[in-house]
């Protein structure tokens, strides 16, 4: 077109023009003398475009449509299908600059006959924990490294946050040894209680952790302790072993990620039965107990978990969790099924400090049966108690006071009367000194 704005159709028709994509062609509507700007509006504007956008181009002399398909991958091609009563805009018109082709590569020179393929230049899902951007072509060497610093920041962080948290409720409950005197909240059980259930989480094995079996399983291990050294700057407070954690961080840093961050990671004690699945949010975390008994065809007769009967089909080698119970919704493949044997032993669903601190925090800070709430529930009743004995203390003043007042009007009434016959009985003696 010499001009953007020439009308590209002059009859009053409504026409369609047609794209193909993703194997459905899509149609949009063209009125009456409609411009090649308008006709590129249109398209974009469509409601329901399924991802093409057009464009306006000019070689310096003309104007052209232009159409890209916004997905990557063979599988989104575009192509011109035919259209009804828009002349020159025909698949025969358009000229296909560019085809759409998927990401073609090899890991380590893996498949050496043939090539992995992606549909984007971004690629998250070839190597564990690394995101690949595809530039150019070629051959890269790809090395990668575990951003330490990064990790001993967050762990800095959570130390930082526990201590804040800590010097709160030791503000609040601390005792004064010099004067005997105690803080607003000295012996509050519900403050007790929470720092009480935080330090609980630092100290604490890990929940589905084993002290044996696992790398790492407390907080100490990592070189972060509570200090005890009594008239420190930092008594009660969480302090950091730089040189601990720098060593593990150097040598072994998914450990110690594992230890704040595994959310249903799950292992068995014995090759004889494994995990098969669990229903997040409802099987709950730990270490579970299983047992199963098998009959003389090696079917499953009897079977616990945690000491509480499992359900199981004598026809399958699964046994799940009962409901009512941390091993709800907890399935177990029984891989050994000898005949006539019982088979014991465990298995872990580990939960990391950081998720269970989450847990702790929600259960300490629940606006139904949390301590801060029961707190503030028993320091509500309390003032309303204090402003009913206050009310009653002054409505017993002022109905006090009436009566006082009462009491005094009654007196000075007397007076007035004693006074009125004191002026009398003096008149009458004047008189009688008088005669």
């Amino acid at each position: 077109m010499p001009a953007k704005d020439t009308d590209i159709n002059s009859s009053n028709a409504t026409v369609s023009f047609r794209y193909v994509y993703e194997g459905t062609t899509h149609s949009v509507s063209v009125g009456a003398n409609c411009t090649l700007s308008e006709l590129a509006d249109i398209i974009n504007n469509d409601a329901e475009n399924p991802g093409v956008k057009a464009s306006i181009v000019n070689d310096g002399t003309n104007y052209y449509l232009q159409l890209r398909g916004l997905d990557t991958g063979a599988d989104a091609s575009l192509t011109i299908a035919s259209n009804s009563g828009l002349i020159g805009f025909g698949a025969s018109n358009f000229e296909t600059i560019a085809s759409n082709c998927d990401a073609l590569l090899r890991l380590d020179g893996w498949p050496s006959s043939s090539y992995i393929t992606r549909d984007s230049n971004n690629i998250s899902d070839l190597i564990d924990g690394v995101t690949l951007n595809l530039k150019s072509t070629g051959t890269v060497t790809v090395t990668t490294s575990t951003d330490t610093a990064a990790i001993k920041s967050h762990i800095q962080t959570f130390v930082e946050e526990m201590n804040t948290v800590r010097s709160l409720v030791k503000e609040l409950t601390d005792v004064d040894t010099t004067t005997a005197t105690g803080s607003i909240l000295t012996g509050n059980y519900g403050v007790n209680l929470i720092g009480s259930r935080l330090e609980s989480v630092v100290a604490s094995v890990g929940v589905g952790f084993d002290y044996t079996d696992d790398t790492y399983s407390v907080l100490s291990q990592l070189g972060i302790y509570t200090d005890t050294d009594e008239g420190s700057t930092t008594e009660g407070l969480l302090v950091i072993s730089n040189a601990t954690l720098n060593a593990i961080l150097l040598s072994n840093a998914d450990a110690v990620a594992k230890l704040f961050s595994d959310n249903y990671a799950g292992s068995s004690s014995s090759s004889a039965f494994a995990i098969s699945s669990y229903i997040s949010g409802t099987t709950g975390y730990g270490t579970f107990d299983v047992s199963y008994t098998t009959d003389a065809n090696g079917k499953i007769i009897a079977a616990t978990i945690n000491g509480h009967e499992a359900t199981f089909s004598s026809n399958s080698s699964l046994i799940t969790g009962a409901y009512g119970y941390d091993e709800a919704g907890l399935v177990i493949n029984c891989i050994d099924t000898t005949p006539n044997s019982t088979i014991t032993g465990s298995v872990s669903l580990r939960q990391g400090k950081v998720g269970e601190l989450v847990d702790v925090l929600d259960e300490l800070t629940s606006k139904s049966d949390g301590p801060l709430h029961i707190l503030d529930e028993n320091y509500d009743d309390i003032v309303s108690m204090i402003d009913d004995k206050i009310a009653y203390e002054q409505t017993r003043i002022a109905n006090y006071a009436t009566r006082l007042r009462t009491k005094f009007a009654k007196v000075d009434s007397l007076l007035s009367t004693y006074s009125a016959q004191q002026t009398a009985l003096s008149s009458y003696i004047d008189k009688l000194s008088s005669d």
